[in-house]
């Protein structure tokens, strides 16, 4: 029985990790060059995106008001194994999430 070595394994995924990234970026490369960036720096860009997106989501989460209502919302529905109100909680989360990330894109000229 024969062991994949280790970096055909760290290969593999480097190669998934910059088919992720052509696809979540919709960056599509025309030279050689192109390609090769995508590949060099794809992953470690993806990664870094991943981070960041995970940390801004982590600081929307600890706003002392919506957590105290998510916390009520919470004791409320326990038990319940479906919720409309826990549903239409999470949508005005998104929605808020939603307003607040466009009003920061449209004050530095994203938009």
């Amino acid at each position: 029985m024969r062991i994949i070595p280790t970096y055909l394994i760290l290969v593999v995924v480097w190669l998934v990790l910059a088919a992720i990234a052509y696809v979540e970026f919709g960056v599509r490369p025309k030279s050689s060059l192109g390609w090769t960036g995508l590949i060099i720096l794809g992953p470690p860009a993806w990664i870094t995106l991943q981070a960041i997106g995970e940390g801004i989501g982590g600081l929307f989460g600890r706003v002392t008001g919506l957590d105290n209502i998510r916390e009520r919302i919470a004791r409320k529905t326990q038990g319940k194994g479906f919720s409309g109100l826990r549903i239409g909680w999470l949508l005005f989360e998104m929605l808020l999430f939603l307003c607040v990330t466009l009003g920061v894109g449209a004050l530095f000229g994203l938009f």
